[in-house]
């Protein structure tokens, strides 16, 4: 009776020590594999298509930044917002939410001081406009002026392409 459970024992206990080396030795296998295959790609349109080189699940992100993200304006007549377009990010979209009982005037200016935007935030409605070509690289102004005391938010909005933003 003892042999037999001390069989029982050595058996289990080898099985236990060489399933976990069969796993592992065929793991690299299966992942040299998967970051071979192709993925599929489906669009709006119902069209799918086979993408070789995919990463295995992984996926790149867009590149943006908001350089002014949801600042308050003032409580005055006048407020200004910089910001910087480093290289590579061209592509501005400009937004600003008027919580206020009055127009609010929206200028755009680059280091220059040459206007590249501008348009009016009616009360309780938004300024919300992309740039219709890439704009230079360095310091940009948001300004926002009214007859009346402002309220309401800025945000600016930066990318590498028209389609992130």
């Amino acid at each position: 009776m003892k042999k037999n459970r001390i069989v029982s024992f050595l058996t289990a206990f080898a099985l236990v020590a060489v399933i976990p080396l069969s796993v592992s030795a065929t793991t690299p296998n299966v992942l040299e594999k998967t970051k071979e295959s192709q993925a599929t790609v489906s669009h709006q349109s119902g069209e799918s298509k086979a993408v070789s080189g995919a990463k295995g699940g992984r996926f790149e992100p867009l590149k943006t930044r908001k350089p002014v993200d949801g600042q308050k304006i003032g409580n005055r007549t006048q407020d200004d917002f910089e910001f910087d377009i480093p290289a590579g990010f061209g592509w501005v979209k400009v937004y600003v939410m008027n919580t206020g009982d009055t127009d609010i005037n929206v200028t755009v200016t680059d280091s220059k001081g040459k206007e590249v935007m501008g348009g009016v935030a009616k009360p309780g409605k938004p300024f919300d406009e992309k740039g219709s070509s890439p704009w230079k690289t360095g310091l940009h102004t948001v300004s926002v002026t009214s007859v009346e005391d402002m309220s309401g938010k800025v945000s600016v909005k930066i990318a590498e392409t028209k389609r992130e933003l």
